[in-house]
């Protein structure tokens, strides 16, 4: 399970994209219980995703 204060960060092309709250904590709760869900994983202190389009 994940605790604490979450936060999350998006970047598409080297651009930050802003989001707002209710954004951010959407990407914060589904990547964490994605995450949270796989076998071996307890309490992860950082998540980093890169999903490429060539």
């Amino acid at each position: 399970m994940i605790s604490g204060k979450m936060d999350a960060k998006l970047v598409v092309d080297g651009k930050e994209m802003e989001m707002n709250p209710f954004v951010r904590k959407f990407i914060c709760n589904t990547v964490s219980g994605m995450v949270s869900s796989l076998r071996g994983i307890t309490n992860p202190k950082n998540i980093v995703i890169e999903i490429k389009n060539e």
